[in-house]
Formats: structure tokens, C-alpha cells, sequence
């Protein structure tokens, strides 16, 4: 199975979701009020995973509790080798 990057997924994600963008080494993330914010730096990092986040998230002014969580690396999965 080939090894999946966000530039892989990015044309799927929802034009109108708020995106939490996670880095797996730190754990550190990047809030990001609509996908076409989040930067082309992103486009080579390998998908880890991605899910629901179910936590306050101001969308530009519009409060709300969903968003999508994605996770990304410098290094691919190990998992599915």
C-alpha cells in the first residue's frame, strides 16, 4: 500500500470545515478556519490519521464544536508496512 500524504487528501476535505492540523513528533497543532488556509508546506507530510474533534472552535466568528482533526508526520506509518 503506497504511503498516503495530506496533498494526497487535501481536494477531499470539506470547503466549509474548520481543520486541526496535528504533528504526531510533537503533538503540537494548527488551527485552521477553512482548508484552503492551511499551507502547501503540509502537502508532503504523510497522513497518520484523521477524525472528529469534538471541542469549542471559534470558525470565524461562528462558535462550534466540530472540526476535522488531521495527523501528519515526517516519517510514514509503520503499521501497514
Amino acid at each position: 500500500m503506497r504511503d498516503l500524504t495530506f496533498g494526497d487528501i487535501r481536494k477531499y476535505v470539506a470547503l466549509t470545515d474548520g481543520i486541526s492540523i496535528c504533528m504526531r513528533e510533537t503533538l503540537t497543532y494548527e488551527l485552521f478556519n477553512y482548508i484552503w488556509e492551511v499551507p502547501d508546506t503540509y502537502n508532503e507530510l504523510y497522513l497518520i490519521g484523521f477524525g472528529q474533534l469534538n471541542e469549542p472552535f471559534d470558525n470565524n466568528g461562528y462558535k462550534t464544536h466540530l472540526a476535522l482533526e488531521i495527523m501528519l508526520s515526517h516519517t510514514p506509518r509503520e503499521d501497514d508496512k
